[in-house]
């Protein structure tokens, strides 16, 4: 009379197992699909460009904010990644937009916004456009890393035109602009040269230009020009060596002079109202004022910067920096 219980429970024991798999097998399937990645959700703006998960590194995530000391104007098209701007004679806005090639403008009079589609970009990445310049002739003049070409954006006609920089060895770097006496002075920022270009032959389809060359394993500065004609810009070796040049085209004179090691990346120089020189050290908290007079440099500290300022959500940076430019 034991055998058929037995027999009644073995075979409950094995539906009971059964039954377990089944339900651990359509537990597992749930969450396997539960692991599956997001759906990418396509935004038709540069923001395609980036994944979800890096959209709010590379595009930002807050609305525009103002208190008593500053303003936002929230751009239109999300993540164009802005950059160098200008105002020009009627007190307008236009600034780079480095994620699409295009050229926008902003009104601060009635807020608006107006972007300008550039057809001839062909790129599906950003380039870095630091350089932008207004000349009189309402157009509007900016550099662009990647293409290693300097471009013309003629306000009146809505057009792009562009002009490749023409590197002494391999591709250029075109960085900053300035436009002095109807002469666009570019520096090349690692090709090893100062461009100065026409405005006028340009306007005119002739791309002529004179360069001045620096040695092999040297960065340059932006370059500015004094009121009696000569040009100062920097070459420098990243944490090794930083001179001021000071040059001019008409004597070929050229001077130099030794700047403290302290600064790393001198990117930005600008000129004082009295002729001094203003240099920005990226790689650090300070700026300089270099005297031409008695030739002293002196050291200016900004505050460090707080952690609400420079985000550190990975909390990697130990040390923040300002980094002037």
């Amino acid at each position: 009379m034991k055998k058929p219980i037995y027999f009644v429970i073995g075979m409950a024991f094995l539906i009971i197992l059964a039954v377990t798999f089944t339900v651990f097998d359509e537990s597992t399937e749930i969450q396997n699909e539960d692991k599956e990645e997001p759906e990418i959700m396509i935004t038709g703006t540069p923001a395609d460009k980036y994944s979800p998960d890096e959209r709010e590194q590379h595009c930002g995530s807050s609305n525009a904010k103002t208190n008593q000391y500053i303003k936002e104007f929230k751009i239109p098209t999300p993540c164009t990644q802005p950059l160098s701007i200008i105002a020009d004679s009627e007190g307008k806005i236009w600034f780079t937009q480095t994620n699409t090639g295009n050229i926008a403008m902003f009104d601060p009079i009635s807020e608006e916004f107006t972007e300008y589609p550039n057809d001839m970009w062909s790129l599906n990445s950003a380039s870095m456009m630091w350089g932008i310049a207004f000349t009189d002739d309402n157009e509007i003049w900016f550099t662009d890393d990647k293409y290693g070409s300097m471009w013309r954006f003629s306000i009146p006609n809505e057009e792009y035109s562009k002009f490749e920089i023409k590197g002494k060895s391999g591709k250029s770097s075109p960085q900053k602009i300035g436009l002095y006496n109807d002469n666009f002075v570019i520096n090349d920022f690692t090709g090893k040269q100062i461009v100065v270009l026409n405005h006028e032959k340009l306007d005119d389809g002739q791309y002529a230009d004179s360069t001045l060359s620096v040695p092999d394993g040297f960065f340059t500065s932006q370059a500015v020009v004094d009121s009696d004609g000569y040009m100062w810009f920097i070459m420098w070796k990243y944490q090794k060596e930083v001179i001021l040049v000071k040059t001019n085209s008409n004597t070929q004179e050229v001077e130099q002079f030794p700047l403290p090691t302290s600064i790393q990346a001198p990117n930005g120089v600008a000129l004082g109202p009295l002729g001094s020189l203003w240099i920005a050290d990226t790689a650090g908290n300070s700026f300089y004022k270099f005297n031409p007079e008695d030739e002293k440099v002196i050291e200016f500290v900004t505050s460090k910067p707080s952690v609400t300022t420079y985000g550190n959500a990975s909390g990697l940076i130990k040390t923040p920096i300002s980094r002037p430019y």
